[in-house]
């Protein structure tokens, strides 16, 4: 029996097969893929058929909230496919499973609010303003603050146990995702700002929550590229303080380390050069640009 299970997908051709640097006996990795062209050497590719050609983002919501599915284990690591596995991951699960954790949150590294989130997919990523309008007034009508309520956690990185209060927490994410659905889709694609509500109005004095921040996409563990390419995601420098559920919170004391160069105070200017330095010896281990 292994002791966590890593799973991640690729439906719809939305993503490129990244495989595992180094992986650990103690985790199964588990490629979840409608493309049974996909072959990898590290991960454990599960075939399936779409049941949502006409709308792939329901499919890997199915997926997402539906981990335990697929794993034989009681801890799962969710990730996008957009992240590369460069180490193994065993020091973070045994960080979370010391805490007694249920869930494991990376806050958004560039801003705090839903609303913020949303102004910023309508100018940048093509997302409907009345449908982000829509969402917003549902939450309005329920009392809740999406301006001002600081608490907007990535999707593409949760660690979750396997628990009554996760299933919960699981259906109810994926159900609103189906019922905020648009015209002619079966889901709203933008479910992190569905899940960081749900997260913060029903479960806030329920979950036990391990904070990680955006170091950890840029650390020895991780790198983190935009969907379905190798362009990278790097690391700046700066990042946003972590709030969870309206107030500071602390993350987690992991060894967010990089291969380039080993400590994060550094001013921003000389992290940009180190940056370059860490993309050479990506070229010299034949990482894909």
């Amino acid at each position: 029996m292994k002791k966590y299970t890593v799973i991640t997908f690729n439906i719809g051709g939305y993503e490129v097969l990244r495989e595992i640097g180094h992986f650990s006996p103690e985790a199964e990795y588990i490629y979840v893929t409608d493309d049974r062209s996909i072959t990898s050497r590290t991960w454990d590719v599960r075939y399936i058929d779409n049941p949502c050609p006409e709308d792939n983002f329901l499919t890997c919501f199915q997926i997402r909230y539906n981990p335990f599915d697929y794993a034989s284990t009681d801890v799962v690591l969710k990730i996008d496919g957009s992240l590369l596995i460069l180490d193994k991951v065993d020091e973070i699960i045994e960080y979370f499973n010391k805490g007694g954790y249920d869930i494991c949150l990376l806050t958004h590294p560039q801003r705090y609010t839903i609303t913020e989130e949303y102004d910023v997919w309508c100018k940048t990523r093509g997302y409907s303003r009345e449908q982000a309008d829509r969402v917003l007034s549902y939450m309005t009508s329920r009392g809740y603050d999406a301006s001002n309520y600081r608490g907007l956690y990535q999707t593409g990185f949760v660690i979750q146990r396997r628990n009554a209060v996760n299933a919960e927490l699981n259906t109810a994410v994926y159900s609103l995702a189906q019922a905020f659905a648009p015209e002619g889709k079966r889901a709203d694609r933008l479910d992190q700002t569905i899940s960081s509500y749900v997260i913060n109005s029903q479960f806030s004095d329920r979950l036990k929550v391990m904070v990680v921040d955006e170091r950890i996409l840029h650390s020895r563990y991780f790198r983190w590229f935009k969907h379905g390419t190798w362009e990278e995601t790097p690391f700046n420098g700066e990042f946003l303080k972590p709030y969870l559920f309206n107030k500071p919170a602390k993350s987690a004391r992991l060894d967010y380390r990089a291969r380039a160069f080993n400590v994060w105070w550094l001013p921003r200017p000389i992290v940009l050069v180190l940056n370059v330095v860490k993309r050479f010896k990506d070229n010299l281990l034949h990482l894909p640009s």
